[in-house]
């Protein structure tokens, strides 16, 4: 039986589509069916019926399973940076009493809203708060007043920029440098029954990470952009921007989950009230993969 893949449809989970069409590597074939989620409350709850075997999820919501029981290991850090807050206004002052449109109540990309607002002087839930929106809505939403900004995974900080929409935005990597975004979780049965597939499957991932940072120097991620376009269809243009302009504005490297780094982020959680406790990180990440990548 072939593996079963949870996604959604950004540029942060490209790894795993660059891996599902064979361009970064060599050897083996990995079959495996990828499925594609509109929301990381769906992707969440196929892996919780365990309707998938491993998914590409927001760090903050991957803690909050472990806490509330579900059975996962956390097997690779699947890139870093790639939020974008998007605001209808270049003024901080401006902020006050609007509605920013988040992806959900447990993700990154409220850490890192929560975080700015906190850098900036503001209150979340005073001065400004964040309100749930189906990502797929996020331009049209901003388009129709609906919310007054945004933040989200990309590629939706180079869609309001390409719509002319956004006169101000800010990039995650500008406000918590080289952050965690997406990891890769796997279900501890199918690290029991599928050994071997999940072996290759995350070796294809970190070769594919490997190749979409090549092809940014080699090629301006036309490559990458071109691949894609078999699975997601996003526009070529909006790809390579959002990978490339400005560097780092997506990085697919540092794929070890480190036991400190992810200890601070659940301390974060905690703090804006996402985690109602802590998790046992170090029984929660599972490096064989990655370590027996690096021998």
């Amino acid at each position: 039986m072939n593996l079963r893949i949870g996604i959604l449809p950004i540029i942060e989970h490209l790894p795993v589509v660059i891996a599902k069409n064979e361009v970064s590597y060599s050897g083996k074939t990995i079959k495996y069916d990828l499925d594609i989620y509109t929301s990381w409350t769906a992707l969440e709850a196929a892996f919780r019926t365990k309707g998938v075997d491993a998914a590409a999820i927001t760090l903050p919501k991957a803690l909050l399973m472990a806490y509330e029981g579900v059975p996962l290991k956390i097997v690779l850090v699947l890139s870093r940076n790639g939020t974008a807050l998007v605001l209808n206004d270049d003024s901080l002052e401006s902020l006050k009493g609007k509605i920013i449109g988040c992806s959900g109540n447990d993700t990154t990309q409220l850490l890192i809203f929560k975080k700015f607002l906190k850098d900036k002087g503001l209150k979340s839930g005073y001065d400004t708060r964040s309100i749930l929106i189906p990502i797929e809505k996020a331009i049209s939403y901003l388009k129709e007043e609906k919310i007054y900004g945004f933040c989200l995974p990309e590629p939706y900080g180079v869609l309001a920029e390409e719509a002319k929409i956004a006169k101000k935005i800010i990039l995650s990597k500008d406000i918590s440098p080289n952050h965690i975004s997406s990891v890769i979780i796997i279900q501890p049965e199918a690290i029991e029954n599928k050994p071997g597939k999940l072996r290759e499957w995350v070796k294809s991932i970190i070769k594919s990470a490997e190749f979409i940072e090549q092809d940014k120097k080699d090629s301006g991620c036309r490559q990458v952009a071109v691949a894609q376009t078999k699975i997601l269809n996003i526009d070529t243009k909006i790809v390579i921007k959002s990978l490339q302009s400005p560097e780092n504005r997506v990085n697919f490297n540092k794929l070890t989950p480190d036991i400190s780094e992810i200890e601070s982020i659940m301390k974060n959680t905690i703090e804006i009230g996402i985690l109602p406790g802590t998790v046992n990180i170090s029984k929660l990440i599972d490096n064989r993969y990655i370590e027996a990548e690096k021998k």
